[in-house]
């Protein structure tokens, strides 16, 4: 709900009677007729985001307590409300990267990523803390449970939602009240021991069943790829010799099958563009590099270079593949899986449904000059226009002024309104017959003032008003700076509502490179180590903005192929 693009209005004391009737609905929530706001005044503000409008309630000191949607009667803690009182609301647990690379982003729960025992007060409808195995009594996000989350023994097997987030830590919240405080480490809990017990008795038994499922010294099968989606929702099953065993024979298969690789290759593109392609099935947020063994693909590349697959050249982490050993026997006795789309993942360019992409509206508002001319057009109604609606009211003014030649309908006869629309210069030496189809640049042009206006697919406004000049476009250039390195520069996105931080975090994934942000006069840029300008254009593509939104130049000319 506070995930982007939170606005508050200024904040105003409660009233006592106001205060006493929302502190009577406040312990209602909590089952906890003790429960007192924090300080001596309570103050109230209205909040707006592009999905929910409601109110904020806060403390003295401008700490947001509560919260309530418009139309709705559920009032909800912040998690710093949750903080003081977590014995009053039940916690559903799961794991921290769950947390950081999901709810933190602002998706739900899902059912396969929770790890029991629950609450039996986890009930639909029920408000919920979200907290981490590690530290199971701090709530890290709030939301609304969507199912009876008190009848799941396990996981593996369901699917669905399992619990609706509506705000978490380190949200838009956080940062629009400037909020410093962090989440507590140490709970006094009295069960907190045996919670954790609980827990970690619940994750040997997943653990151990998966294991029966899927035997880590077995050969990689079509079988295992098959269980590839069932450890991608479960993650709690994948250990890091499991995720090695995956990028191995993705390795393998990328040496035997693709013959479209040409080398010498740089490290993050035969990572980015072949290595993480070549996975079976599963989500590459969770199976990847940084999860594995290896951590880094310098690492990575250096074992299989010592064990005989790789030749190499660099050093450091600018290390370039030049060749490849096809003659080890794994290779040789390599049987090929079915390699799959990770979850996210785009269809190919040639498939993709644009009905999720962004809209632009080209607008046009009158100059204040030749206010009389307007009234004559009819665009006196509304401050903007579309090319479309000032085309239709001149040539009605032309129908209705009688202004076409009657034996040419293809020509007309200014008047005295078009006249002055039309021509702005040396209007003493100007022809008044002119082409019709002449009329409407010049116009448009002289007399109106070009904005634009972004809407999502859905037709939501990404800004309240429309904005002034030509339609943005997102500014990219791959280059070679200093060493021979390659980066791609990115800038001028902010404007379609992407944060440069998200997409910072999300592009070191997909490119299996190093990211940083640069901060510019007009915004932030994003720079990714490599010549990665398709797979930032397919990020971009994902959240909306097509590819022809692109003003793109890539500077690093191709190698010529020796003959």
């Amino acid at each position: 709900m506070f995930k982007k693009n939170l606005t508050i209005t200024t904040l105003s004391n409660l009233k006592n009677s106001e205060s006493r009737n929302i502190r009577q609905t406040c312990r209602d929530a909590l089952s906890n007729n003790e429960y007192e706001f924090p300080g001596s005044q309570v103050k109230q503000t209205t909040f707006e985001s592009t999905v929910a409008n409601g109110v904020i309630y806060t403390d003295s000191n401008n700490v947001p307590i509560w919260f309530k949607q418009k139309y709705s009667n559920t009032i909800v803690p912040t998690v710093y409300t949750a903080w003081e009182y977590p014995n009053n609301i039940p916690i559903i647990r799961t794991h921290d990267f769950i947390i950081e690379t999901k709810i933190f982003n602002g998706a739900n729960l899902m059912i396969p990523g929770t790890v029991g025992p629950h609450d039996e007060r986890l009930k639909p409808g029920k408000i919920c803390g979200i907290a981490s195995t590690k530290v199971p009594g701090t709530i890290l996000a709030i939301g609304l449970c969507t199912f009876d989350m008190s009848t799941v023994d396990t996981p593996l097997g369901k699917t669905g939602v399992a619990v609706e987030v509506l705000h978490w830590y380190s949200d838009e919240l956080t940062n629009i009240f400037k909020i410093k405080l962090n989440p507590p480490t140490i709970m006094n809990t009295s069960n907190l021991k045996t919670l954790e017990s609980m827990t970690q008795e619940s994750m040997t038994q997943e653990i151990s069943e998966a294991e029966s499922e899927v035997k880590p010294d077995a050969p990689f099968n079509d079988t295992f790829t098959s269980n590839a989606d069932d450890l991608a929702e479960t993650l709690e099953q994948l250990r890091v010799e499991d995720i090695d065993n995956f990028l191995t024979q993705s390795l393998y298969y990328t040496i035997t099958q693709e013959t479209s690789l040409q080398l010498p290759i740089i490290s993050s593109t035969f990572v980015s563009g072949y290595l993480m392609k070549n996975l079976p099935n599963v989500d590459h947020n969770q199976v990847n590099i940084k999860k594995s063994s290896w951590k880094k693909t310098a690492k990575f590349l250096k074992h299989f270079e010592k064990e005989g697959f790789l030749k190499l050249k660099g050093k450091g982490d600018d290390l370039t593949i030049t060749g490849f050993n096809k003659e080890k026997p794994q290779l040789k006795t390599f049987v090929p899986y079915r390699i799959g789309k990770p979850a996210g993942a785009l269809p190919s360019k040639d498939k993709q449904d644009n009905k999720n992409f962004l809209k632009v509206v080209t607008l046009y508002s009158p100059k204040k000059k030749n206010d009389s001319c307007w009234t004559a057009l009819g665009l006196t109604s509304k401050s903007y226009f579309t090319s479309a609606e000032i085309t239709s009211a001149i040539q009605g003014y032309i129908a209705k002024k009688n202004l076409a030649n009657p034996k040419d309908k293809a020509k007309i006869s200014m008047d005295d309104v078009l006249f002055d629309l039309v021509i702005t210069n040396n209007k003493a030496n100007a022809n008044r017959n002119i082409m019709r189809s002449q009329v409407v640049e010049p116009v448009l042009v002289n007399n109106f003032l070009l904005y634009h206006q972004l809407f999502t697919h859905d037709n939501i406004s990404l800004s309240k008003h429309p904005k002034k000049g030509s339609p943005p476009t997102v500014k990219m250039v791959t280059e070679k700076v200093k060493r021979g390195k390659v980066i791609t520069r990115v800038s001028n996105f902010e404007v379609f509502n992407i944060d440069a931080k998200d997409m910072s975090n999300e592009l070191k994934v997909l490119c299996s490179g190093s990211t940083s942000i640069e901060e510019l006069p007009n915004g932030s840029e994003v720079q990714v180590q490599g010549p990665h300008g398709d797979i930032v254009m397919e990020y971009f593509e994902k959240h909306g903005i097509p590819r022809k939104w692109f003003d793109y130049t890539n500077k690093v000319k191709p190698k010529k192929r020796r003959s």
